[in-house]
């Protein structure tokens, strides 16, 4: 699973927020213009994604199914896949 919607966020330029860094974006989860950061972070959308995430990367976003920024631009201390099955309580 990719860990960047676990502790980043994109805001574009128009005020979109989408959960990673990727060309393609899997989901808009918010806008800054129109609601706070906070809120965008903690919005049912956002956690909806992260649950789909922990139930595996095709789960989450077809964009998702084939980026490879999750394969090779991820450093080893954020893996999170040993942490699925703690992290799924969270996003119930």
């Amino acid at each position: 699973m990719c860990p960047q919607p676990f502790y980043m966020m994109q805001i574009n330029p128009d005020g979109n927020v989408v959960p990673c860094c990727s060309f393609s974006y899997p989901i808009v989860v918010g806008d800054v213009t129109k609601e706070s950061f906070v809120d965008i972070w903690n919005s049912s959308k956002f956690k909806a994604f992260r649950r789909g995430m922990l139930d595996g990367i095709n789960n989450a976003s077809s964009v998702c199914s084939k980026c490879k920024q999750y394969k090779y631009g991820i450093y080893e201390e954020d893996v999170l896949d040993n942490y699925a099955d703690q992290l799924k309580k969270l996003f119930e």
